[in-house]
């Protein structure tokens, strides 16, 4: 029987039969269904609505936890810049920008209107602040000496480079900025509406801290912009190691909670706080400090000079209230029923982190009369459907025949026509089209198919130039390792995908008669196309400028100032570690671009030495510099340089490879020759991790140091 009757029949025995069966029951149930559904509607909808808020709160504690993490990384980062900057001879003198006055006649450049940056006015106006995302501006307290104070400023605008970067990824943060106890007030984005009698050693002063943790202020009022705002700041110490002063990010307080998300998926006067558990042991009823809420208007006519005094959070019932304290120092996330300023309201809380929580704050009468208006349209739904059901069961059950017929057709007709489609996709045609021009599954079905050939091919297509760059890339790789006197070499590198971002390379240099091999690892973050684009455009700049003649830090340098031009836009970088051995007397020299250490080994004394040095990794900072460290290589030592996709592999418990395990492979093959240590160490890693994937390249390198021969070939 032809698929074409069967489904025929089968339309019309599931259209025929329930429909005999529902008429003398149908009012019966649909009544009964109606009570079930008014009398559950109302918990069903407080349910949801219980279940949004939870959601709500523990994705959005969620995004300010991510938030204060950033902050936090972000300031850490900007406090090394300042302390490295502090710590470094002035460079040559630049003008600066210094608010309330012109420096050699010069203007704060490319002052723009900012959507962060609002002054508020005595009378609650609001107007905005042009600001400088292209230079910081200097403050001198009062009574300081400008003069006196130009070397540090000299070395502080060397924070425009990285502030202008940071510019870009600024998220909540209103102003940045670094204040020394001597009297310097750095700040960006520039401005020049500091207030005059401002002296920022009163709030921002390195003798409040006693370490050099990071601490969040208590609320203020930025003397700016006068917007209530906290601060996060870490100290940062001179060449001498003393505190000279701190740094610090200022985030607008009111814009924390001020997120179109929370307003369009909250209850309506749903009321958000951002809370934190004093550690104190005041009274029970101030133990909560509100820290943040959605309108701080009130504030609007504060002077800036006058503290923000603490507001606190209590609930109606102390036992209740209790176990809420105890669930945010606990961390935990929950739901209760508690009165607030008068009014019995729903409480949910979640942790952002340790001690503070998000605190939504429902009244129950919004809740209810949302539950109210859904029990009386179930009501109504119910009814209606009551009233229609005789109705459209004597309608359906005469068109159902009908229909039936016609159905049938209009499921076979198509699935034909696919069918012969599939088939001429499948012996290779991939223009093969499917004409089925119906809205319904099948047209859509069909619009699909029609996409898969082109698709098909274009993956063809992909695969084939995958293979055709991995070709390239390949032949980038240095096919073998140089023949060179008294040195031993071997390299491999084994990439995750078609294509990938490690790379190494061999170069000799130097006179005839003082040899030198140089050999470069390095790691491009990620992999895939990208990842090998990058790696060929460092290839081309290290092979350009490492053959000529001069130091390797200045070199490094150079190709690290070309790279960055290459990336500024991408945020993509590498890490590389170069070697650079005497074929001569054995010397050692290398140098780490953010690259994970080398390991030096000797096998007569069984003694590892790993081979650091500073420095950041390539296409960071264009003005990074490189330092050259040295040692020399006896008979039988061994230098092992290598990524980090050897030691950070897993298996799949998720155990990870280790450095450790690298080492005793190397202490135990030093003995053979280089090519035969790397290889165990390939084949080890095989071993180890079975039958999971590789998640990113791995590439090692291996030199020893053997008796010297009579010239390099």
């Amino acid at each position: 029987m032809r698929y074409q009757w069967k489904l025929l029949i089968l339309l019309l025995a599931l259209a025929m039969g329930p429909m005999a069966v529902m008429r003398p029951f149908g009012l019966h149930a649909i009544q009964n269904l109606g009570q079930t559904l008014v009398s559950r509607t109302q918990d069903s909808l407080l349910k949801q609505i219980e279940d949004r808020l939870n959601l709500i709160v523990e994705g959005y504690a969620e995004v300010l936890h991510l938030n204060r993490a950033y902050a936090l990384f972000s300031l850490q980062l900007q406090a090394q810049v300042v302390e490295r900057l502090l710590a470094e001879a002035p460079g040559a003198s630049q003008p600066l920008y210094v608010a309330g006055q012109e420096a050699g006649g010069l203007e704060l450049p490319a002052l723009a209107v900012s959507d962060q940056h609002a002054k508020r006015g005595r009378a609650g106006q609001v107007r905005p602040l042009p600001v400088s995302y292209d230079t910081p501006v200097f403050k001198f307290s009062p009574g300081a000496d400008p003069a006196a104070l130009e070397a540090d400023c000299q070395r502080l605008a060397g924070m425009t480079a990285f502030w202008r970067t940071a510019a870009r990824f600024r998220g909540l943060t209103l102003w940045q900025f670094v204040n020394l106890d001597s009297g310097v007030h750095l700040a960006f984005p520039g401005h020049d509406s500091f207030p005059r009698q401002l002296d920022p050693r009163d709030r921002f002063a390195s003798k409040h801290f006693r370490g050099d943790e990071m601490a969040w202020m208590d609320p203020y009022v930025d003397p700016v912009t006068r917007q209530v705002v906290t601060a996060v700041l870490r100290p940062v110490r001179g060449p001498a190691g003393t505190k000279v002063g701190v740094t610090g990010m200022v985030l607008p307080i009111s814009r924390i909670l001020e997120r179109p998300f929370l307003a369009d998926n909250l209850p309506a006067d749903t009321v958000p706080l951002l809370c934190h558990l004093e550690r104190a042991d005041p009274p029970l009823e101030r133990r909560l400090r509100i820290v943040a809420r959605s309108s701080h208007s009130e504030l609007a006519h504060r002077h800036w000079k006058v503290p923000i005094d603490a507001e606190w959070l209590t609930g109606g019932d102390t036992e209740i209230f209790s176990a809420l304290l105890q669930d945010i120092a606990e961390g935990k996330s929950n739901m209760r029923r508690l009165v607030w300023q008068g009014v019995d309201s729903l409480w949910t809380y979640g942790a952002t982190h340790h001690g503070t929580a998000l605190v939504l704050i429902t009244p129950y009468d919004t809740i209810q009369r949302m539950t109210d208006a859904a029990e009386r349209e179930a009501g109504r739904q119910v009814a209606r459907i009551a009233r229609s059901t005789l109705i459209i069961l004597s309608v359906v059950c005469g068109a159902t025949i009908l229909l039936a017929v016609l159905f049938a057709k209009t499921v076979t007709r198509p699935l034909k026509r696919l069918s012969d489609g599939a088939q001429r996709l499948a012996a290779g045609d991939f223009q093969a089209r499917v004409a089925v021009r119906s809205n319904d599954e099948f047209g859509r079905m069909a619009k699909i198919f029609n996409q898969v050939g082109p698709e098909l091919k274009a993956h063809y297509d992909l695969r084939r130039s995958l293979d055709l760059a991995r070709e390239v890339q390949q032949n980038l790789l240095p096919e073998a390792a140089p023949r060179v006197p008294g040195l031993d070499i071997c390299g491999r590198s084994r990439y995750c995908e078609q294509t990938g971002g490690d790379y190494f390379d061999y170069l000799v240099t130097g006179p005839p008669e003082d040899h030198r091999l140089l050999v470069i690892v390095g790691d491009v973050a990620g992999h895939g196309i990208s990842s090998a684009l990058l790696m060929a455009t460092a290839r081309a700049l290290i092979r350009q400028r490492f053959h000529l003649e001069g130091d390797l830090a200045p070199k490094l340098a150079d190709v690290n100032r070309l790279l960055c031009q290459d990336v500024r836009d991408s945020g993509q970088f590498m890490t590389l570690m170069v070697a650079e051995v005497s074929i001569k007397d054995g010397g050692l020299v290398w140098l780490r671009a953010g690259h994970e250490p080398g390991w030096h080994y000797d096998p007569a004394a069984d003694r590892f030495e790993i081979l650091s040095g500073k420095g950041l990794a390539m296409g960071v900072s264009a003005d990074a510099a490189f330092s050259a460290e040295r040692i020399r290589l006896a008979e039988s030592e061994l230098v092992v340089i290598g990524t980090d996709g050897i030691w950070e592999t897993l298996n799949p418990e998720g155990r990870m490879f280790g450095k450790d395990r690298l080492e005793r492979l190397v202490r135990r093959n030093a003995h053979l020759p280089a090519n035969r240590i790397v290889d165990a160490v390939m084949a080890d890693l095989d071993r180890f991790r079975q039958a999971a994937a590789a998640v990113d390249d791995a590439t090692l390198v291996v030199i020893k140091r053997t008796a010297a021969a009579p010239t390099p070939s």
